[in-house]
């Protein structure tokens, strides 16, 4: 294109100066004829502009993050007039069109429709446009070039992945347990005390050893167990630099994915995140899940005293408590105080080095570190494959 430029303008100085030493009608045609070529370029620029129709469309517009959905787009001359050169560009800051042979400059004939069927991939959670961000249009000759930003409008709702856990290999709390905690469904009842045997009782609800002892039949009396709950606390602190989104992200996967592991175990869940107020979610079924899920579509990371949260932060019943966060050392102090009257754990997303993660280790005492770097898988690091 520079080059096709280039050669015009030489046409054109080169008639202006034949015209301007020899004069004549010829000499002066031709360069008239040298500032024409310019213009019918443009005016045929902007004739395809007006003309040149695009349509897209997409499988779904609620899709999960990762998943590969069908997409579809359209390039129609809805004119007489052969379009020389279009070529498309897709939008590739949130999401990723399979772009073999899609972005080929192509030309269209008069009265042509030409449809592409691909796939589109979304790349992080949230609200956001994707599909087509410009269409470039060259005239015949390759000297001007116009720019359709934004063609046709076509917005997606993403949600974050729910990874499945088999195991929660990870969440080793203390040198002598060997298996995470409730990593067993709860259920069944526990004795509480004993009294006579009573007409009506069941055969079954006496405690031979108990009524031999004393020469008196007696019967057990049981109740429900504590029920089992773990507390999931989300920081939501604002993440810096170009892992902005990702680290969000991958945040609220952990933390659905741990809520997810516990419901399918019979196992209460709440989900705390501070916001401009502390926000709680009981997890109890799968809709109180989903309705927790819902929330993550949109979530803000913008608070900046999510350590002051923690510390008076009120964890009744709660016999775990677990920490997902991109930078665990402003809650440090609060991790000390927790980590002495219940499990505690925290799951550190981004990268550190080694001799980081090993000083955080050491200073978080007894409360355990579980890191997931970038590159990892979630169920990897969490299932300790």
């Amino acid at each position: 294109m520079k080059r096709n430029r280039l050669i015009l303008l030489g046409f054109i100085a080169a008639a202006a100066v034949f015209a301007s030493f020899f004069g004549g009608a010829f000499s002066y045609a031709l360069f008239y004829a040298s500032l024409a070529v310019p213009l019918s370029c443009f005016i045929y620029l902007v004739f395809v502009y007006a003309r040149l129709k695009t349509y897209q469309t997409i499988e779904s517009k609620i899709v999960v993050k990762g998943d590969k959905i069908g997409y579809k787009y359209i390039l129609s001359n809805e004119s007489s007039v052969h379009f020389a050169s279009v070529k498309i560009e897709f939008l590739d800051d949130y999401s990723r069109v399979e772009t073999a042979n899609n972005q080929d400059e192509i030309s269209i004939a008069p009265a042509l429709r030409i449809e592409r069927e691909t796939s589109l991939v979304c790349l992080y959670r949230g609200e956001y446009k994707v599909g087509i961000s410009a269409v470039i249009i060259t005239d015949y000759l390759g000297i001007f070039t116009f720019r359709r930003s934004n063609p046709s409008v076509m917005n997606i709702r993403v949600y974050p992945r729910v990874v499945k856990l088999r195991t929660l290999g990870a969440l080793h709390f203390g040198d002598d347990v060997k298996s995470p905690p409730f990593s067993a469904k709860p259920g069944g009842e526990q004795d509480t005390d004993l009294r006579a045997f009573m007409l009506g009782d069941s055969i079954k609800a006496i405690n031979w050893k108990v009524s031999a002892r004393y020469g008196e039949l007696f019967t057990r009396r049981r109740a429900e167990p504590p029920k089992e709950k773990i507390a999931i606390f989300i920081d939501t602190s604002p993440i810096k630099g170009a892992d902005k989104i990702p680290g969000e992200d991958r945040i609220l996967e952990a933390a659905l994915a741990l809520a997810d592991f516990y419901l399918e175990r019979g196992i209460e869940t709440e989900i705390i995140k501070p916001a401009v107020t502390l926000n709680r979610f009981q997890i109890n079924n799968r809709e109180d899940f989903l309705r927790f899920y819902d929330t993550c579509l949109l979530m803000s990371f913008f608070n900046m005293e999510a350590e002051e949260y923690l510390e008076n932060v009120t964890l009744d019943n709660a016999a775990v408590l677990v920490l997902i966060t991109a930078d665990c050392e402003k809650f440090i102090p609060a991790l000390f105080n927790l980590s002495a009257i219940m499990n505690t754990c925290v799951i550190l997303t981004g990268n550190r080095e080694n001799n980081e993660l090993s000083v955080l280790r050491e200073s978080l005492g007894k409360t355990a570190l579980v890191h997931i770097p970038e590159d990892a898988g979630i169920s990897d690091v969490l299932e300790r494959r």
